[in-house]
Parts: structure tokens; sequence; C-alpha cells
């Protein structure tokens, strides 16, 4: 696989990890526990939290799924469209 190809496959894994996490109900929670919000962000696995008064959490591994799991998806899609490409062009010539 080129390089360029792995680059953009990383950068979209990125961009939809942050975007999804913004997403009010879908990776953005909210939590009241003991009178006080906490908020828990990221989809599928919550990788990133806030619990107010500055006190963070950050989940390293639920962040390397996340990358993982989109990178896997956008691969498989591209190779979906490769063939699909392949077979409508052997189609477009059979015709």
């Amino acid at each position: 696989m080129k390089q360029a190809r792995k680059k953009v496959y990383s950068l979209l894994s990125l961009i939809t990890i942050v975007s999804l996490s913004l997403i009010p109900g879908i990776g953005l929670r909210t939590d009241n526990e003991f009178s006080e919000t906490h908020y828990f962000f990221g989809y599928p696995a919550e990788w990133f939290g806030y619990s107010g008064e500055w006190l963070f959490g950050f989940q390293v591994f639920n962040l390397l799924f996340n990358f993982f799991l989109f990178y896997f998806i956008f691969f498989l899609l591209d190779k979906l469209r490769k063939v699909l490409r392949k077979v409508l062009l052997q189609f477009k010539n059979g015709l």
C-alpha cells in the first residue's frame, strides 16, 4: 500500500474520531453523578472525560481502538470502491 494512502486513512480516522466525539447523543454523553455534571467524549469507545474544575480523564487505549477501527473501516471502503469500479468497468466494456 502506498504511503500516501496510509496518511489519508490516518487523517480521516482522526477527523472522524474528533467530529463524532462532539455530536451530542452519539459521541458526547453527560452523566449527573453526585450533583456534578460529567462529560464523556468518544464513539464507539469513550476516550476523553471532563468532570469540571479542570479535572480531565484520558483513556489512551480507547482512543487507539477508535483510531484503528475507523482506519480499518476506511481501508475496507477503499477496497470495496476499487472492486466495484473494476466490476463496473468490465460490465461497461462487456456491453
